[in-house]
């Protein structure tokens, strides 16, 4: 049974009705019945996953750490994220069990998670894995959570953030819970450094650019990718056009204002690159061979997460590029852009090549 629940707004899906009751019904104890046998499906539910997630603890040999024995809770994830923040800061032994991606293409601490238990989401997993604490980025349904009392598990809400603030507080929130408050400390002194460190100096120019994924998404104000962007001292051409959320840019908003480059991810799989929209639309295809191109590895943005600084350093590290296209350019006394574009600059076979390669082997291999 899964820990955590949608909400979708059934009223604005198209066809909607609300049905209307009959002539001479009473809808109020119709509603009062109906609700009556919803509150006995949902007990005996519950009842149903005690059950059976107290037989697979049982069968693993497993039970709830009891309050005041003295021993440190170990800790599970459910989420991509929720790994990349356990896995910053938790020691290996405490780990219980990681969500099923957390050694993926686009998990950061990949390496790290080799060799520990990984799960998909489910209660008699997590019962199993004697959990006593529980990463998880979104609500946790009230019958779960009684579920989750019921066997002494504590969940650790860490919400998707949209800016640096927000991941330090999850970074804060979780060393708190682990009982390790200074951990936390420490590694959002780090992560402020770096960002210190990318910073662009007093007047350095701020290269306007645009990010793209292989579908053609991007990210405009309000994003993590946003706060990254201008982290490395760039403007975002979606959030100057207007845009706010993870929308795209529509091509012929380039044909009329072009950016200085392009921010590319997830261009790793052969197949999401020869069906990319910058191939695809022949405006970006001529724009893109003559703007410098940034690749950033996926995994360093996959969520918001301490991996996020990463991403920065890079984008920091590309910015004298767009220094050298400028200084190229004829009206500012160049030669013009070599044979193949600027974009070259991002790699021999161009930047989808580039971006598989980024994404193949990312630049913080060594830090994990």
């Amino acid at each position: 049974m899964p820990l955590t629940r949608e909400t979708p707004e059934t009223d604005a899906r198209p066809g909607f009705r609300i049905p209307r009751p009959a002539p001479g019904a009473r809808p109020g104890r119709a509603r009062g019945r109906a609700r009556g046998r919803g509150a006995v499906r949902r007990r005996l539910a519950t009842a149903a996953v005690l059950a059976i997630a107290a037989g697979a603890a049982l069968a693993e040999g497993a039970a709830p750490v009891p309050p005041g024995s003295g021993a440190a809770p170990r800790v599970a994830s459910v989420s991509l994220c929720g790994d990349q923040y356990l896995l910053t800061l938790a020691d290996r032994e405490r780990i219980a069990s990681l969500s099923q991606h957390a050694t993926g293409p686009h998990s950061w601490k990949a390496a790290e998670a080799e060799g520990l238990p990984r799960n998909r989401g489910s209660m008699e997993e997590l019962i199993a894995a004697r959990a006593g604490l529980l990463i998880v980025d979104r609500e946790v349904a009230p019958q779960m959570r009684r579920i989750l009392d019921a066997f002494g598990v504590t969940p650790i809400p860490l919400p998707l953030r949209e800016d640096f603030e927000g991941v330090f507080e999850n970074l804060r929130v979780l060393a708190a819970a682990l009982g390790r408050p200074e951990r936390g400390e420490a590694a959002v002194a780090d992560l402020r450094a770096r960002l210190a460190a990318a910073a662009p100096g007093p007047g350095e120019p701020r290269p306007r650019v645009v990010y793209y994924r292989p579908d053609g998404g991007g990210a405009a104000a309000g994003t993590f990718v946003t706060a990254a962007l201008e982290a490395a001292g760039y403007v975002n051409l979606q959030v100057e056009a207007g845009q706010a959320g993870w929308v795209g840019l529509p091509a012929e908003a380039l044909a009329v204002d072009p950016p200085d480059g392009y921010v590319i991810s997830y261009f790793d799989a052969a197949r999401a690159s020869a069906a990319s929209v910058l191939r695809r639309n022949p405006i970006l295809e001529r724009a893109r061979r003559e703007a410098v191109t940034v690749a950033v590895p996926g995994a360093l943005w996959a969520c918001s997460g301490p991996m996020l600084v990463e991403a920065v350093e890079i984008l920091a590290a590309a910015r004298p590029r767009f220094a050298a296209a400028a200084a190229a350019r004829p009206e500012n006394g160049g030669a013009g852009p070599a044979p193949g574009g600027r974009a070259a600059a991002a790699g021999p076979e161009g930047p989808e090549q580039a971006g598989r390669a980024a994404d193949a082997v990312p630049a913080g291999e060594a830090r994990r």
